[in-house]
């Protein structure tokens, strides 16, 4: 009796492993195992570091060819008048390894508000299984006075163990409207990861822009990731909203499908 119990124990270690084989690996060093990540639809071999709920990336850094996701943000402000209620569905794909094509669409109350597109690109040169890092490049045109706005930002990710990552994005944007001069301005985008498992992660997000000579806006958002299957992912999260000279509340809920 007691050698038909051990054996069941380890045929249930055997069941839970990393590789099928008896034998746990965690070949990225992130802290889930190999066949969680694959469970989850992500790549074993590199490490992986949340997205922002709010500043979405193209996928991930690394991305495979042939990843496709279909998201929606929405999201809205409280506390300043008028409220920005805003739904933005968008359509990622990659395809070539470490490059993404982004195209998104964002409705208000008044209807379509913008287009935006989007590519990114993945960076060799990055630090063993613990840092990665990549390029994006936004464009948006906004209907309603012809507003044009051109973006490109670095990106940097960073694991720092099984739990706590850290990813990061800076770069510039110019900002044209058909009655104003050109404006340039800087876009800082740090965020703070906790994974609590390998389908649940917290985090903090902070949004700064910077119009040179004139205002700053900032957004900070608190948030949890959740992932149950490898085709679902929803990030929720409430925060504070500062822009031209008065604060409110921010929330923001994002639902991807994915490949």
């Amino acid at each position: 009796m007691r050698a038909l119990v051990l054996a069941s124990v380890l045929v249930a270690a055997g069941n839970g492993n990393g590789n099928g084989n008896g034998k746990w690996t965690d070949t990225d060093h992130d802290g889930a195992s190999d066949a969680e990540e694959r469970r989850l639809g992500l790549d074993p071999a590199v490490v992986t570091v949340p997205e922002p709920l709010y500043f979405d990336m193209i996928r991930g850094l690394g991305a495979r060819a042939g990843e496709l996701e279909l998201n929606v943000l929405t999201h809205a402000s409280w506390g300043r008048l008028p409220a920005e209620p805003t739904v933005s569905p968008e359509l990622e794909l990659v395809p070539l390894p470490g490059v993404g094509l982004e195209l998104e669409g964002s409705f208000d109350a008044a209807g379509f508000r913008n287009v935006r597109v989007g590519v990114q690109g993945t960076l060799p040169g990055g630090l063993g299984e613990s840092f990665l890092h990549g390029w994006l490049a936004l464009g948006t045109h906004e209907p309603r006075g012809d507003r044009w706005r051109g973006a490109a930002l670095y990106i940097a990710a960073y694991r720092f163990d099984a739990h706590w990552s850290l990813l990061a994005m800076a770069g510039v944007e110019l900002d044209r409207e058909a009655t104003l001069p050109t404006r340039a301005a800087t876009l800082l985008n740090p965020s703070l990861f906790f994974d609590l498992s390998a389908e649940t992660a917290l985090g903090v997000e902070l949004n700064h822009r910077h119009v040179l000579g004139e205002s700053s806006e900032l957004l900070v958002l608190p948030q949890v990731h959740w992932q149950p299957v490898r085709w679902i992912k929803a990030q929720a999260g409430a925060g504070m909203d500062a822009k031209l000279g008065s604060t409110g509340l921010a929330g923001a809920l994002r639902v991807s499908l994915m490949n």
